[in-house]
């Protein structure tokens, strides 16, 4: 081997070698405070997407609908969930992952909390429920765009992992919780759910709250990730210069 390919070896050896000392903690970085609260909002989103599902048995009781009904409240939120996942990466292309992020969480929550003063209509409940899917829709492609740009490669499915947990986090914390909610206060049971047999315990008057709770959770949420993040790294004012390089250096690759 000639001494220029041996010295060529040797540089190449030596920048590998060197790599792993340029990485940055992952746990306590900037990135990782954006992906915390990008789970959190996952988590929050996922609530308020079964939340009606723990409600919907007093709801059927206070408002006397069938079980044709009750299914189409149910899969109305799907119906704009499913319209509106394309549309949503586009937004996000173009506004940036954090604006669009955070506004379908914020619709979302803002839809939540609108829907008991639509349930005495099932057209208006129909419609706040598409439209609580619409707001939903937006988040996991504004989320990869996010990760686009924050995630470095060899961080990237532990990020990602971390990230999506949020939506099995939150769904296993809303039923206790809206369980808790409904359970502060409750009326008889009247005629006509003895005769559906529904709500045995009686029912509850107080199932709203189970929509005002997370809804409110959201918006408080939309706050925190207003203050704390931003589209890009180059934008964020406290990220460290050794994190800035790291993240730019490596956010691109194919890992």
């Amino acid at each position: 081997m000639s001494r220029g390919a041996m010295e060529d070896l040797e540089q190449h050896a030596y920048t590998i070698l060197k790599e792993p000392s340029d990485k940055q903690p992952l746990w306590g970085s900037i990135r990782t405070r954006m992906a915390a609260l990008a789970c959190l909002g996952l988590a929050n989103v996922y609530a308020m997407r079964v939340n009606l599902s723990s409600a919907v048995e007093p709801m059927q009781c206070t408002y006397e609908w069938s079980d044709g009904e009750e299914g189409i409240i149910l899969s109305s939120f799907f119906w704009g969930y499913i319209l509106f996942q394309i549309p949503g990466g586009m937004l996000a292309t173009h506004y940036g992952g954090k604006v669009v992020f955070g506004l379908g969480v914020l619709s979302t929550s803002i839809f939540t909390i609108l829907l008991p003063f639509c349930a005495h209509s099932l057209p208006l409940l129909y419609a706040i429920r598409g439209l609580t899917g619409v707001g939903e829709a937006v988040t996991f492609p504004a989320l990869t765009v996010m990760a686009t740009n924050w995630f470095p490669a060899p961080e990237r499915s532990t990020l990602f992992t971390f990230t999506n947990a949020g939506s099995f986090f939150g769904t296993a914390l809303a039923f206790p919780i809206a369980g808790e909610l409904m359970n502060m206060s409750k009326k008889p049971q009247d005629a006509w759910s003895k005769h559906q047999k529904l709500c045995p315990n009686g029912i509850s008057t107080t199932w709203p709250f189970v929509f005002y709770f997370f809804g409110a959770v959201g918006i408080i949420w939309w706050m925190l990730w207003q203050r704390f993040v931003t589209a890009t790294p180059e934008e964020h004012k406290t990220i460290s210069k050794e994190e800035l390089e790291y993240i730019t250096r490596t956010s691109k690759e194919v890992f």
